[in-house]
Order: structure tokens, then C-alpha cells, then sequence
């Protein structure tokens, strides 16, 4: 299961332009239960996260992040975003996926969560990995 790499809107307005990230009619929306932001220090690693019933839709709001996505196999697989108002990216990432993810750039980086289901207790797992093939240990 790998998360859906989305090519968001952007519409030119005068002196800059909007990127459409989502709306109800978007065929990536699935619901809303809550929205936050994560900061990330430069070069720190946030992860390993399994969420069990949550559909998450992020994009990087500030800097530059690489996203590593680690699958039941071992196998492991990285995405870089930059922000979502130069790159137009966004990643819906499934319940069952683990991920991580990690700031790339010498300022840090913000990554917006769009939640279909607020944050409850027990929903998200954190999968013991001492190492794999991403070469990061958790």
C-alpha cells in the first residue's frame, strides 16, 4: 500500500495565485475530524506512526520534508515534498501505512495535517523498527 502523491490546483490570481488544497468536492476529501501542524527541528526524524483508522492528507506548509514510508516487507520507500505553494503536492496516506518523516531544510519544516477523525487514543500505533532499509532507526 503506498500513499496517493496528489497534484493540487493552483490558480492564478493577480500578484501570486492560490494552490486549492481541498474541498468538499475534491475527490481526496474523506471527512474532517481535525486539522494541526507539525514542526520539525532541522534534520530531526518524526515517526514511525501507523495509523489504524485515519486518512491523513499532508503537505508541507513550510521548508522541505522527506516522507519514508515503511511496508510490512521491509521494504522501505521515500518521497521529498517541498512546500505545497512551490511544489503543489500533497500526500493521502491510507489507514495501515507506516510513515515517518523528517525536515530537510536548514530552517526546519511545518507539515499540515488535514484528519478525516480527530486524534483518540489507541487509534495510532508506533511499529517497534530497530532498523530497516531507509537506513533510520526509530
Amino acid at each position: 500500500m503506498k500513499p496517493e502523491l496528489l497534484d493540487l490546483k493552483f490558480i492564478e490570481a493577480e500578484g501570486g495565485g492560490i494552490v486549492k488544497v481541498l474541498d468538499l468536492n475534491s475527490s481526496h476529501y474523506t471527512g474532517f475530524g481535525e486539522f494541526y501542524l507539525s514542526k520539525i527541528s532541522h534534520g530531526t526524524f518524526r515517526g514511525w506512526k501507523k495509523h489504524l483508522e485515519m486518512t491523513s492528507l499532508l503537505f508541507v506548509v513550510q521548508g522541505d520534508a522527506e516522507f519514508h514510508f515503511f511496508e510490512e516487507d521491509r521494504a522501505c520507500y521515500t518521497l521529498m515534498l517541498k512546500n505545497v505553494a512551490d511544489s503543489q503536492l500533497a500526500l493521502k496516506i491510507l489507514p495501515g501505512q507506516s510513515y515517518g518523516f523528517r525536515s530537510m531544510g536548514t530552517d526546519g519544516a511545518t507539515i499540515a495535517n488535514f484528519a478525516n477523525t480527530p486524534h483518540r487514543a489507541g487509534e495510532a500505533v508506533r511499529p517497534m523498527l530497530d532498523s530497516h532499509e531507509c537506513g533510520w532507526t526509530a
